[in-house]
């Protein structure tokens, strides 16, 4: 199953967002101090950076079903933070932030089905930028290659896109028996 989340705006509306493709976890709850997938990102003991932002963990802002007891900080490229969290729901998810008034956000979550297929993703445009920004998630013993990819830790890449650029290839996802995996489930409008 995936979970797809709607962009949630601070201030005003400065872009959209949407989040597609792929998924891990189990149907049943979890415990917060444990993940529901069993990767590098999520298996460090949690830190104050970990704590998502006290407007996006609880409130009008908060993204229903995440379990903000089970994020983990990955990092940030060109002012949008990233999390993975474990919601309610057993699944793995991606959690974005923009940096600036509007508190841009968003988040998609995946199931274990759809995950080994395909990976997980999340993409957004913010419009006063003109930047396109698709995080990808990817299980311990995949790999994920790309000229234009940020990596924030060994499950997280970024790629940063100026928008309409007809210019950028798409990066390669290898699962763990070498074969190849697409990522043509992510769209951004």
């Amino acid at each position: 199953m995936i979970t797809q989340r709607k962009a949630i705006f601070g201030g005003g509306i400065a872009a959209a967002a949407i989040g597609a493709l792929i998924g891990f976890g189990s149907a049943s709850a979890v415990a917060s101090d444990t993940s529901v997938v069993d990767v590098a990102s999520m298996s460090e003991a949690r830190s104050e950076q970990d704590r998502l932002p006290d407007f996006l963990a609880a409130g009008p802002q908060s993204h229903e079903g995440i379990d903000p007891a089970s994020t983990r900080y990955q990092g940030a490229v060109e002012g949008v933070h990233y999390w993975l969290a474990n919601d309610h729901l057993g699944q793995l998810c991606i959690v974005s932030l923009a940096d600036g008034p509007d508190q841009l956000s968003g988040s998609t979550c995946g199931d274990e089905e759809v995950i080994t297929e395909n990976g997980l993703s999340l993409g957004f445009t913010i419009f006063a930028t003109e930047l396109e920004y698709r995080a990808h998630f990817v299980p311990d013993d995949w790999s994920l290659r790309g000229s234009n990819l940020n990596s924030l830790s060994p499950n997280l890449s970024v790629e940063v896109i100026p928008e309409g650029s007809e210019s950028v290839s798409s990066p390669t996802i290898t699962d763990g028996q070498g074969h190849s995996v697409e990522l043509d489930a992510l769209e951004t409008s």
